[in-house]
């Protein structure tokens, strides 16, 4: 008797904002993607999310305000992401990966609180993922563009978020759009392992 083969597999696209994240999800065989859904989770409200803005006002215990917020945000996001990664095998976090400077130099210099921001979100999605089982790498969007165009050929890029456009609506902009591609590639990789 012939085993059957599951051809069907699903990886998600994320791109993280504080407090926040674009979802996009991909499936079927790597060969013939299709975009499931796409949504925008929210974890928490915005301002309850900069914690290293919320840091920079306070006047003592500032690192550990950080620390314990963190532990919340990490939880909040992997109840907001669970509803979505059923079924997924892996996902990619997509953004610039920072290597920031100590905590004091951080919050004295506001475009630092930004990046740290920024690397905070990225880095509490991507393990709000891997508390799901999920195998989860972490890319910057126009790497992961590159990568998947060289792979596939423009054409098959193109038809490919066309086709998702007409799945899901607007917005289809640049940041879905990345979310999908690093979801239709992180299907190729699970297909690879295989």
């Amino acid at each position: 008797m012939a085993r059957k083969v599951d051809t069907h597999r699903v990886a998600i696209g994320l791109v993280p904002h504080t407090g926040w994240t674009w979802l996009v999800r991909v499936g079927g065989p790597p060969d013939a993607p299709r975009v499931e859904s796409r949504a925008r989770v929210v974890a928490c409200d915005v301002l309850e999310g900069e914690l290293y803005h919320l840091a920079a006002e306070r006047t003592r215990d500032r690192e550990r305000f950080v620390e314990t917020r963190r532990a919340a945000a990490l939880a909040q996001a992997r109840e907001a992401l669970r509803a979505w990664i059923d079924g997924a095998q892996a996902a990619v976090v997509l953004g610039k990966r920072m290597t920031l400077p100590a905590f004091d130099r951080i919050i004295a210099a506001h475009p630092l609180i930004h990046g740290a921001e920024g690397e905070l979100w990225r880095t509490v999605f991507a393990e709000a993922c891997a508390a799901h089982r999920l195998a989860v790498a972490r890319a910057e969007g126009s790497r992961v563009r590159d990568a998947v165009v060289a792979r596939q050929g423009p054409r098959a890029v193109d038809a490919f978020l066309a086709e998702g456009k007409r799945t899901v609506g607007a917005p289809w902009t640049r940041e879905p759009q990345d979310a999908a591609l690093a979801a239709w590639n992180a299907l190729t990789e699970v297909d690879a392992r295989r």
